[in-house]
């Protein structure tokens, strides 16, 4: 698999020649090191957590390479696929002249992407003179207040790309990770039981991985990674009877 995308979300990855590590397979926002950590350890439980309740297997076993691939993947299965959003007999995809592309896209998007459409629907540019501005505009209309000081990275080949059949399936997959990235973050803590049953789902789901790996966790790592009091965490995890 090519990791144009971060493991988590629709940003890039960094350029090649700046790779190290586990940035050939996160963005900038998504590093596991530094003060990205959390939110990296965050997203990685809202995922997984998510994948539970959509019955999505992965297999833990694998090679951290594989690993990842499968994780970035799934993360399409959260919303409607690149493929069904182009909808070909829907919306045909002209291969020339960038304007009626881009209003294909348009189309596209406002049907299968609602979230990420309203985002981009006063933003959307359709007076443009090539793809690569196209999607560098898209880019920074998606972006928020996580990517603050951030440079942003187009994707590879959005931005060396001229071959329509090409770019447009990249960047609706882009756009799909955005979708799909956006329905996992307002999947928000609810008051009262709903709360309860997803942040207990998140505990156990991050018990399981540490003792796969043979790993012991403490309970205030358990609370700086969901983000919530220590206290609140043992309450949950003695009504769960579960032990670290």
């Amino acid at each position: 698999m090519d990791f144009n995308f971060c493991v988590f979300c629709w940003r890039a990855v960094a350029n090649s020649r700046m790779r190290n590590g586990r940035t050939l397979y996160f963005c900038n926002i998504h590093k596991a090191t530094g003060n990205s950590k959390s939110q990296h350890e965050r997203d990685k439980r809202r995922i997984i957590s998510m994948f539970e309740k959509k019955k999505i297997v992965l297999n833990k076993s694998e090679a951290k390479y594989r690993y990842y691939s499968q994780l970035s993947s799934n993360l399409l299965k959260v919303t409607e696929t690149p493929t069904e959003a182009t909808v070909i007999n829907k919306y045909p995809f002209p291969h020339s002249g960038i304007v009626k592309q881009a209003q294909s896209l348009y189309k596209a998007i406002s049907w299968a992407y609602p979230i990420t459409f309203n985002k981009l629907k006063l933003a959307l540019p359709l007076q443009v003179t090539n793809n690569v501005e196209l999607v560098e505009r898209i880019i920074k209309s998606l972006m928020n207040s996580k990517d603050m000081g951030i440079p942003p990275i187009t994707p590879h080949h959005l931005r060396t790309e001229k071959d329509a059949s090409v770019w447009y399936p990249l960047l609706i997959q882009m756009l799909a990770r955005h979708e799909a990235y956006e329905k996992l973050q307002e999947q928000k803590m609810k008051p009262g039981v709903s709360k309860d049953k997803e942040l207990r789902g998140i505990i156990k789901a991050l018990i399981s991985e540490y003792q796969k790996k043979g790993k012991r966790l403490t309970q205030r790592e358990i609370s700086r990674q969901v983000g919530r009091s220590e206290q609140r965490v043992s309450v949950l995890m003695k009504e769960m009877k579960l032990n670290v």
